[in-house]
């Protein structure tokens, strides 16, 4: 995947322990498409003096599991020349810690395992990705990687809607990005006079005029783009996420903000609301450069 703007350096948090040899490869194969020239590992623990001594290891506890989290990744790594990798052991409280070095080390992407059904992991996860000044990818951690060759992007027409796009467009070997909209029929069309199928065909009629008009605004793209337009029947990120499950689909790349225009701390509740619901696929969060802010201007804003 490559992303709007230059992608040099990518962080991803990784518990070494436990991660699966497969989450690490979709982390390096990832920072590849991108064009990234560095990968930062980070495995938190919360006390460097409490791990464990390694059986047969010289020095420290620390040194020990650092060689061991360096061997573990090395498997890995050399499928990816060019790819410098760095492996941190670092102590503290995991989440602060991954937005601090976030900004130590300047990172345009910021990667993240989620473990499938664990409710916590969708709250951290909506926490980091909120506060992070950069593009967020959340990862299965027992997912394989595989060549990104179908998108799913949410669109509602706004200037997010155009990065989706124009990001999605340049994932190398994408074949088909779908663009969904998701229309709703308003509760007072009967005023009008219209039965509910003719309201739900007038405003379907304006969602692919307003597409067509959109668009239009948009520079060509290499890749395949569909338009798919589906009535609103619950909340708009469960209307996502069923949407999501109707094909086989690689990744969803979704905006930070735009989707309903009501703007949440650092990132819109629509959003928010689909990260910790929707587990089942990587997803892309976008984010302008104008929200990339530092993380003091975020906790103070």
């Amino acid at each position: 995947m490559e992303f709007s703007g230059k992608t040099e350096r990518v962080l991803a948090g990784v518990k070494y322990t436990s991660s699966h040899p497969e989450y690490i490869q979709f982390v390096l194969a990832t920072a590849q498409l991108t064009g990234a020239s560095a990968v930062y590992l980070l495995h938190v623990v919360p006390d460097l003096s409490s791990l464990p001594e390694i059986e047969g290891s010289s020095g420290s506890a620390y040194e020990a599991h650092l060689n061991a989290f360096e061997k573990m990744v090395a498997t890995v790594s050399a499928h990816f020349p060019g790819i410098q990798v760095h492996c941190e052991i670092r102590e503290g409280e995991k989440d602060d810690l991954i937005l601090h070095w976030v900004q130590v080390q300047k990172s345009d992407l910021l990667i993240l395992g989620r473990r499938h059904g664990k409710l916590d992991s969708g709250a951290r996860c909506i926490r980091t990705a909120r506060l992070a000044p950069c593009h967020v990818l959340l990862v299965p951690v027992n997912r394989d990687w595989k060549p990104v060759k179908e998108v799913l992007l949410p669109v509602d027409f706004s200037s997010y809607s155009e990065l989706g796009i124009q990001t999605a467009s340049r994932i190398p070997g994408l074949e088909e990005l779908t663009c969904l909209n998701i229309y709703e029929v308003p509760s007072g069309y009967y005023y009008s006079g219209a039965t509910e199928e003719e309201a739900e065909a007038r405003m379907l009629k304006n969602a692919r005029e307003a597409w067509m008009r959109f668009i239009k605004t948009v520079p060509p793209q290499t890749c395949q783009i569909v338009p798919a337009f589906q009535q609103r029947k619950g909340s708009l990120a469960d209307d996502i996420q069923n949407f999501a499950k109707t094909k086989d689909y690689d990744l969803v790349v979704i905006g930070s903000k735009g989707l309903t225009g009501a703007v949440g701390f650092m990132m819109g509740s629509v959003t928010q609301e689909f990260i910790r619901e929707f587990d089942a696929l990587p997803v892309l969060i976008l984010k302008k450069r104008n929200e990339r802010m530092s993380l003091i201007d975020a906790l103070i804003g």
